[in-house]
């Protein structure tokens, strides 16, 4: 077990990692302003992200009347 999560571990640091537009976005963010507003902007897809599983655990907590709670 401990290979997968290193394995995944790298595989998502290296991804995480990786430049692109995002990235970019980050950095002039925080040239141009200072740290908080760096960081303010990473976090926006983690934010979104956050929502949208969300939305939809709670489409498939409702849709047959919380039927997944009554499993655990």
């Amino acid at each position: 077990m401990i290979y997968y999560l290193t394995f995944g571990s790298i595989l998502g640091l290296s991804a995480g990692m990786s430049p692109g537009p995002l990235f970019a976005l980050v950095i002039s963010e925080t040239i141009a302003h200072d740290i908080r507003a760096g960081i303010k902007v990473a976090l926006v897809p983690t934010m979104k992200f956050l929502g949208l599983s969300l939305c939809v655990l709670a489409v498939f907590l409702f849709k047959d009347g919380l039927s997944l709670l009554k499993i655990m």
